[in-house]
């Protein structure tokens, strides 16, 4: 769903993006919005540039939830982090109105969307108890890590999405913060509150602790929810069914591995 929504995405912005081109719009003419009920051609030009806009801000959005697609396939991950490296060269180029840049830039993200390998027709279902799939939980943390994992498979069949892909936020958190301390005996806790999940990444990894190539790109993207849950934005960002359902799974095998004797 993820995959087939972002190539839908991509054919939207571009079309939009040769509707602007071919009429030679001039992107930064003000549009006379009083006219524009009246005019037909200042109605036009206002349909046409609003229709440009929502359609990037539409694909940037996409781009996001292709992070749940990295656990199909190893190619996947580059795949997709040359994408995002590309959508914020286009984000930089759509700033600027550099239309014949732009038009380059999402040539070459159309092409890569087809090197990206979709998920199996048939998703696994979510166990009922997924707490009991996880096995080696260390005493100390076992009661708080089996109650947050009650609370999101009860999240998720209430149709909480966002709740739940916070929730996993907070389970790997737990999770790599207690790896990190089996290694160095440091607590971060304590030692550096508040540190987000991208640095106890790069902690474990100047220790040599090697993680699951694709799990940057599945904090990435639950950083996003997470980000745009807490503070006001113009746009909110919600993660499909589908989406959530594979950041659930997802999530439980990373606490598997971790906690795994």
């Amino acid at each position: 769903m993820e995959l087939e929504d972002f190539k839908r995405s991509v054919t939207n912005f571009n079309n939009a993006l040769n509707r602007i081109k071919s009429s030679k719009i001039d992107l930064d003419k003000q549009i006379k919005k009083d006219l524009s009920i009246y005019d037909y051609n200042e109605k036009k030009l206002d349909y046409q540039i609003s229709t440009y806009k929502k359609y990037f801000s539409d694909l940037k959005s996409k781009a996001v939830a292709l992070s749940s697609l990295v656990r199909y396939s190893n190619s996947n991950s580059n795949t997709i982090l040359e994408i995002n490296k590309l959508i914020s060269e286009a984000s930089a180029y759509f700033s600027s109105n550099e239309l014949s840049k732009l038009s380059s830039a999402m040539n070459k993200i159309a092409d890569l969307s087809l090197q990206i390998k979709a998920p199996p027709k048939k998703t696994q279902k979510i166990e009922k108890r997924l707490s009991m799939e996880i096995t080696g939980i260390p005493l100390d943390i076992k009661q708080d890590v089996e109650a947050d994992l009650d609370e999101l498979d009860k999240c998720f069949k209430a149709g909480c999405l966002r709740s739940t892909v916070i929730l996993c936020g907070r389970l790997l958190e737990t999770a790599l913060h207690r790896k990190y301390y089996e290694t160095t005996g440091i607590d971060l806790l304590e030692k550096s509150p508040g540190i987000g999940l991208g640095k106890i990444i790069a902690k474990l990894s100047e220790k040599n602790v090697k993680l699951d190539p694709g799990l940057a790109q599945q904090i990435h993207l639950i950083n996003n929810v997470r980000v745009f849950s807490v503070h006001k934005k113009q746009e909110s960002f919600y993660p499909s069914k589908a989406q959530t359902q594979a950041i659930m799974l997802y999530t439980v095998d990373v606490l598997r591995k971790i906690f795994r004797k």
